[in-house]
């Protein structure tokens, strides 16, 4: 049995796209790591990706310069492998290193950012109704977002755990970034407002002679004489 094969130009076109962004990907990105994005990118050996990544971490040490972006792909195949708190985890680290580093971030934020809100679209999807892992990710989304945005996120978390009735740790956690949030944008009297609250919140789960409610009580008489100064 005999096949004719006829050669046409048929896409040639995005062939020649594809080897130019191939060539591109190769040169930008050293063949270390190159080799693991083809395996959870093209391949879809996710696992071995991971496998690759993490013994790549163990064998290069801490003062590789190539460190941060390990961790980058390390998180890329996490997040394909929908293992998003370790995800996040290897971004948080990559961003962390670049800072030591002073080297300008790769924008890990955006990336955090983006999986932080694919996560709480799926739980919007799943109850319309306040939860506490709503509000936990709206306070790790304020986390890597600008002040003004941040300030929107933590408010609409702090709503949800009052709604939830929840006078904790986290709600008291989420008030004091909101303080700091409030601050950076100017907001004094809210401020002032929130510390209070806060204050009321510690009171609530904590006995009185807690170091950290006193060491709370100090920080707010601190914060008004600072505002008053204002």
């Amino acid at each position: 049995m005999k096949f004719q094969l006829n050669a046409t130009d048929d896409g040639s076109d995005r062939i020649y796209e594809y080897c130019q962004l191939a060539n591109y990907d190769l040169c930008s990105t050293s063949p270390m790591i190159y080799f693991g994005t083809i395996l959870n990118e093209n391949l879809d050996q996710t696992d071995h990706a991971v496998r690759y990544f993490r013994e790549l971490l163990r064998l290069v040490g801490k003062t590789h310069p190539q460190l941060p972006e390990i961790y980058d792909a390390l998180g890329d195949a996490y997040a394909r492998r929908n293992e998003i708190s370790r995800s996040i985890e290897c971004y948080k680290i990559e961003r962390k290193i670049q800072k030591k580093r002073g080297i300008l971030p790769s924008k890990p934020d955006e990336k955090i950012r983006e999986i932080l809100q694919m996560r709480l679209a799926e739980e919007e999807n799943k109850t319309n109704e306040p939860n506490l892992d709503k509000a936990n990710l709206l306070c790790e989304l304020a986390s890597c977002s600008n002040y003004a945005q941040a300030e929107i996120y933590l408010n609409q978390a702090l709503q949800m755990y009052e709604q939830l009735k929840l006078a904790s740790p986290l709600m008291s956690t989420c008030i004091e970034e909101l303080v700091w949030t409030c601050r950076m944008n100017e907001n004094y009297q809210k401020c002032l407002d929130l510390l209070y609250r806060r204050l009321a919140i510690e009171e609530e789960y904590l006995p009185v002679d807690n170091q950290k409610l006193c060491s709370l009580e100090t920080a707010s008489a601190n914060h008004i004489s600072f505002v008053f100064k204002i």
